[in-house]
């Protein structure tokens, strides 16, 4: 049996209205979504050619004094203030809030944030995809766009679907790669590392040549450890972020280092998403080493920034207690 359980908008006093949500637990209507490897055109005008990009999946995100606070949950697409933003699918009309981060607007799986909600819908109207004009951005001056459900938001610009056309055709940069004594904020100062080590590394990608997409978010990063010749592997690749499903927001400190705010992105490839980790460099023999930490974007663009390091072996005996003699 079909439930539909309807709330219908309350006014408040002469101009405002509460708009409520429309609850609606109809399985087929998740088919009118689209699969995770189904590509589909960008929500607005032109369809068919790439819109430039403001910030990228699972960037972090502050929340006032909290510079790590959550992960971004969608992509933002340059679109200046009364732009018009089309649905990507044929749907219904599931959520609107003309209020809520400053106006949104839910079609099946996806959300479109930033945005006024055209006054002529709503909650329980069907729209045409790339027909139907869902409502116009605000001030923000970009379109948040969501795809997925809350706690099940996935990557618009991943490898394997989402939105096309799309090409990056810049490569990410790896800015620098720092080293720390696991769990604690003390950097080894010339690389001579020894224990349980925390890699911190500073990296971001250009997406394109708009106002801000010279500065985004990656799409995978990793570390290797390498000979003193830089070439020869010791260790397999360690992969511990791609960025096609966004973690918990729970998780943002495993991914993200002190440093990180708007728009630094100082990352932990020591850690992995859902758990402090670090690099042992007591599975080494001491010795010269040579880490590369490694940045990928969706374009398949690279980077490896290589570090040479010394493994040294603790100093664990603590020091004689001085002897006193009299003068």
């Amino acid at each position: 049996m079909i439930r539909v359980d309807k709330k219908f908008c309350v006014q408040v006093g002469v101009t405002g209205f509460i708009i409520l949500h429309l609850l609606i637990l109809v399985p087929c209507l998740v088919a009118s979504s689209l699969n995770s490897s189904e590509s589909y055109n960008w929500p607005l005008k032109p369809f068919s050619e790439q819109h430039w990009i403001n910030g990228t999946f699972c960037e972090n995100r502050p929340n006032n004094n909290m510079l790590r606070h959550h992960f971004h949950n969608g992509i933002d697409i340059h679109l200046p203030q009364n732009g018009e933003v089309y649905s990507v699918i044929d749907g219904m009309v599931t959520a609107i809030d003309p209020y809520k981060n400053g106006g949104y607007i839910r079609i099946g799986r996806f959300a479109y944030v930033h945005v006024v909600p055209n006054p002529s819908l709503q909650v329980g109207d069907m729209v045409k995809a790339y027909e139907t004009i869902i409502g116009v951005t605000d001030s923000h001056n970009h379109l948040h766009f969501v795809e997925g459900y809350p706690g099940d938001e996935v990557n618009p610009l991943r490898e394997d679907g989402g939105l096309r056309p799309f090409e990056d055709k810049f490569a990410p940069i790896v800015k620098y790669v720092h080293f720390y004594i696991h769990g604690t904020a003390t950097r080894f100062p010339t690389n001579r590392v020894s224990g349980y080590v925390d890699i911190a590394a500073c990296a971001s990608d250009r997406t394109d040549d708009g106002p801000m997409g010279d500065n985004n978010g990656i799409y995978r990063l990793g570390y290797q450890i390498f000979a003193q010749d830089g070439t020869t592997p010791v260790s397999e690749p360690i992969v511990p972020f791609t960025f096609n499903r966004k973690p918990d927001d729970s998780y943002i400190k495993n991914v993200y280092a002190s440093g990180s705010d708007l728009s630094t992105y100082v990352y932990l490839p020591s850690n992995r998403i859902d758990q402090r980790d670090y690099w042992d460099t007591t599975q080494l023999q001491p010795g010269r080493y040579v880490v590369g930490v490694f940045a990928e974007d969706t374009g398949f663009g690279s980077d490896t920034l290589k570090i040479p390091v010394t493994v040294v072996t603790p100093d664990s005996i603590p020091p004689s207690p001085p002897r006193w003699k009299a003068l």
